[in-house]
């Protein structure tokens, strides 16, 4: 949720034309990482430990060893719900900007608006009290 909202609050400094698009880009990006983690709980755990463990990010992890990323996932499953080529491309390319194919500025605003919100100190507990 914190990331969906970092990704209203640049979608809204930038005037960008569907501000709810990219909070579902928000909400939608990481959802590659629920599938893999329901389709199979003890590889994504593995993944998880080798990123946490550094310096290479989840996404990096996953390349690695899978050949693709989260990124790629979560946009095959937006293909699939019929979410549109916007929001799938957004999902796909948000942590590789430099293999973003003409998409426009989404991928880039999902990709900042991950990083504020992951910059957020705010204890869910206190989400949930508002």
């Amino acid at each position: 949720m914190m990331s969906a909202l970092g990704c209203q609050v640049v979608s809204d400094y930038r005037e960008y034309h569907d501000r709810e698009l990219v909070f579902v880009g928000g909400l939608m990006q990481n959802i590659g990482q629920l599938v893999l983690a329901r389709a199979e709980p003890e590889l994504s755990a593995r993944l998880a430990r080798l990123a946490a463990e550094g310096p290479r990010k989840i996404w990096q992890v996953e390349q690695e060893h899978l050949g693709y990323d989260h990124g790629e996932l979560g946009a095959l499953v937006i293909r699939d719900w019929n979410l549109g080529r916007d929001l799938e491309a957004a999902v796909r390319y948000h942590h590789r900007l430099n293999e973003d194919r003409g998409q426009g500025a989404m991928p880039a605003m999902i990709a900042l608006g991950e990083e504020l919100g992951g910059s957020c100190d705010l204890d869910p507990e206190t989400l949930k009290a508002q």
